[in-house]
């Protein structure tokens, strides 16, 4: 609630910022500095990416539309759009925005990481593989893991579980912490293989610390320990994704399993 509280905070204050702004920029002596419409505007799409990052991509795009009328120039302005319309579910949009953004940057890991996301969703594969790989390997690229891990899921797809695997591994390395999809798609693989310890130990790191909101890694392991015939754990699992997650899929899933193990 109070992250709440701060973003409509946020929204209805928003509109003095930018007068106060500039009406103070003066006042406090000759070092201060008064903003330019593009500072002014790079400082709006800082906000805006905050609100991208909260799941609000409405309050997203208000933010970026007065930025816009400020500095439409910017190129960080149709990536943060392709982002919240991904957020919407308008992939449609969230692309032509996001092909925008490569022509203003065209050598941007960011950018070519959200491309060929948005490829792979709209299953296109053979269109994400070129993006996907220039971000994935790009040593200055923070998130060059989610990138990695996105080539993983285009092989797995395709059928191809050892360059999946070896994909997802890299991934794990380069961010063992935050690498929820690679555990989990690690998983799969072991437990197609028929290595049920080792996937059992892929889902389990799937839904630790931040992971831990994971749904369908919290349910996947439930699927594990009963393939491995650790009826118990498995119903205990299965339990805990119906106290954890109720109203989801993978709650409804769970409840199929519990039946099962009557």
């Amino acid at each position: 609630m109070k992250n709440q509280a701060q973003r409509l905070a946020l929204v209805f204050a928003f509109p003095l910022v930018l007068p106060l702004a500039f009406s103070f920029a003066g006042c406090a002596g000759k070092k201060s500095k008064e903003l330019t419409k593009t500072e002014s505007a790079r400082m709006i799409l800082d906000i805006a990416a905050g609100a991208i990052n909260e799941k609000d991509p409405t309050d997203a795009l208000e933010k970026i539309q007065f930025a816009e009328s400020l500095d439409p120039s910017l190129p960080e302005i149709p990536f943060l759009k392709s982002l919240a319309f991904e957020q919407k579910n308008d992939l449609s949009r969230a692309t032509i925005e996001i092909k925008k953004a490569l022509t203003l940057n065209p050598k941007s890991s960011a950018v070519n990481a959200q491309l060929g996301k948005l490829m792979l969703e709209q299953g296109h594969p053979a269109d994400a593989v070129r993006p996907l790989t220039q971000a994935a390997n790009d040593p200055l690229y923070r998130e060059a893991y989610r990138a990695r891990t996105n080539l993983g899921i285009l092989h797995y797809r395709r059928g191809e579980l050892d360059l999946a695997a070896k994909h997802m591994k890299r991934a794990v390395t380069e961010n063992p912490l935050m690498s929820c999809m690679a555990h989990y798609y690690l998983g799969h693989i072991a437990l197609k293989a028929g290595k049920f310890d080792e996937a059992i130990r892929s889902y389990d790191r799937s839904t630790r610390s931040i992971c831990g909101g994971f749904a369908d890694g919290h349910y996947a392991l439930g699927v594990a320990y009963q393939r491995s015939r650790k009826i118990e754990d498995a119903r205990k699992k299965f339990l805990s994704v119906q106290q954890q997650f109720p109203r989801t899929a993978a709650a409804e899933r769970s409840l199929d399993h519990l039946r099962e193990l009557q």
